[in-house]
């Protein structure tokens, strides 16, 4: 969409947050938080299909999780640190 249909002159900038970081200008790494659970999971001694089925999810997304593949949410994230207990 072009800046003038949306009102902004060629000068100014959009200034909404972006989604993914909040406004914060971070953006979390989902690959680095995957490795860090996959760590844990593993000193627990939880095999990926004992995570998965106490997560309620499938193996292959708890692996896509854990490979950056897929974003850590709030609730993946809070899902999978239960799990873990």
């Amino acid at each position: 969409m072009a800046r003038e249909a949306r009102g902004l002159t060629p000068k100014q900038t959009d200034t909404r947050p972006c989604p993914r970081c909040d406004g914060t200008g971070r953006i979390p790494d989902d690959r680095a938080l995957g490795q860090h659970m996959r760590v844990r999971r593993e000193r627990t001694g939880l095999s990926l299909r004992d995570m998965a089925k106490r997560c309620g999810w499938s193996a292959a997304y708890v692996s896509d999780l854990e490979l950056g593949r897929r974003s850590w949410g709030p609730k993946q994230t809070k899902r999978y640190t239960e799990a873990l207990r």
